[in-house]
């Protein structure tokens, strides 16, 4: 096997990332969107369902579970009344994407790979998945909502807040 150069490991991780991102559910990518587009666009007060939706491309009945998940786990703040709507539960410096992963993946069944009549299965391939697993959370928990926040800044969007000062005390 000839010796890769930088530019090409640099190009097959990239192509890593992309794919990592087809592997993972996709009401977790949206749950990160969501909450994303809450940090950003959400400083001057809550911000609808129907509104997220709009942005998601998506009707608000397909959102709720997720915004349901986000809520339960103190992440969102659920607003009623006529200027109701979604803000974020706490500081976006303090929520992480690995705990909107833990939302989001905390309530579902695993695999039960762990009966498999396969040895090396059971002692050998599942160690080796919740090993990766560990890793990719404890990424995930390096991220804040600030964090995508700025990076969105970065990209060149603009926020439904811009003009209004956003500051913790």
């Amino acid at each position: 096997m000839p010796a890769s150069n930088g530019a090409e490991t640099e190009q097959d991780a990239e192509a890593l990332l992309r794919g990592l991102a087809a592997w993972l559910p996709r009401r977790f990518l949206l749950a990160i969107d969501i909450m994303l587009d809450v940090a950003f666009n959400g400083a001057s007060g809550p911000l609808p369902a129907a509104e997220l939706g709009q942005r998601q491309g998506l009707e608000t009945r397909k959102l709720e579970a997720i915004l349901q998940r986000l809520s339960r786990a103190g992440l969102l703040k659920s607003v009623r009344g006529p200027n109701g709507g979604y803000l974020l539960g706490s500081e976006r410096g303090s929520i992480t994407v690995g705990a909107i992963a833990r939302a989001m993946m905390g309530q579902d069944k695993p695999t039960p790979f762990t009966e498999s009549p396969s040895p090396t299965m059971r002692k050998v391939v599942l160690p080796m998945v919740e090993r990766v697993h560990e890793l990719v959370l404890a990424e995930f928990d390096r991220v804040s909502l600030t964090e995508l926040c700025r990076l969105s800044r970065l990209a060149g969007l603009a926020s439904k807040c811009d003009g209004i000062v956003d500051f913790v005390i």
